[in-house]
């Protein structure tokens, strides 16, 4: 993993919980894309547009993944998941 090239990887987070994890990521600089895409929402009384995941359960990372960005990545995973159980 100690190399000096910068590759694209998938994680897997919870559906619906991508902008949670998305935004952690951001937050420790690591450079995360979350592709949306714009829907139409159906309400009792209303339609709304809204922004959804284009990949349900899914963000990308564009890194230099050292073990150091790896452990990042790993200790925002497990404790998004570690609150939700």
């Amino acid at each position: 993993m100690e190399n000096n090239l910068i590759y694209w990887y998938c994680l897997y987070t919870r559906s619906r919980h991508e902008d949670a994890v998305y935004q952690r990521l951001t937050d420790k600089k690591i450079h995360t894309f979350l592709p949306k895409l714009e829907v139409w929402s159906r309400r009792k009384d209303r339609r709304k547009k809204i922004q959804k995941a284009l990949f349900s359960g899914y963000l990308f990372v564009y890194e230099n993944l050292t073990h150091h960005i790896w452990l990042e990545i790993l200790k925002t995973l497990l404790t998004k998941y570690k609150q939700h159980r």
